[in-house]
């Protein structure tokens, strides 16, 4: 039994592992294209913010729960009462949705090709930010993937 153990271990650490790409969520995809935009437009990356990334998540999963794309939830909250709901004081807040999109790149391409998306993920003012990604259940989903990024800055001290 333990020269089986020994040969499973030892094919375990002898397969090869995949890129860490490959192995990140797609929340943390986001962020890292978000920071790679913003590092090429000369600006300083953002950070993630456990409030931000809760609010996203949060507000992805009512949209994939409810077949909908849009800033205003199902209990009609806006992006700023859900950000003052979760106790998360700001100097600046913006908030990016979409649906449809397969993938962290394609939600991303769509963002970079929309005027106003593209101004909220290069905001200056911007340091922190959160990511919303859910997937739609049911037979017929009217989206499939849901994708929310708020971008904030915290009320200074």
């Amino acid at each position: 039994m333990k020269r089986l153990a020994c040969i499973a271990a030892a094919l375990l650490l002898a397969a090869p592992l995949a890129p860490a790409a490959q192995l990140a969520p797609p929340e943390t995809t986001v962020v890292a294209l978000v920071n790679a935009a913003r590092v090429k437009a000369g600006l300083k990356p953002v950070v993630a913010e456990p409030r931000l990334a809760r609010i996203a998540a949060a507000h992805a999963a009512d949209m994939a729960r409810n077949s909908f794309v849009g800033h205003v939830g199902s209990d009609g909250a806006g992006m700023i009462e859900r950000a003052l709901r979760a106790g998360y004081g700001y100097a600046y807040i913006a908030e990016n949705v979409a649906g449809g999109q397969k993938s962290a790149e394609t939600a991303m391409a769509s963002w970079m090709s929309s005027g106003g998306h593209r101004r909220n993920i290069l905001a200056p003012e911007a340091t922190q930010m959160g990511v919303g990604h859910a997937i739609e259940g049911g037979r017929a989903p009217k989206y499939g993937a849901y994708w929310v990024i708020v971008l904030g800055a915290p009320v200074a001290p």
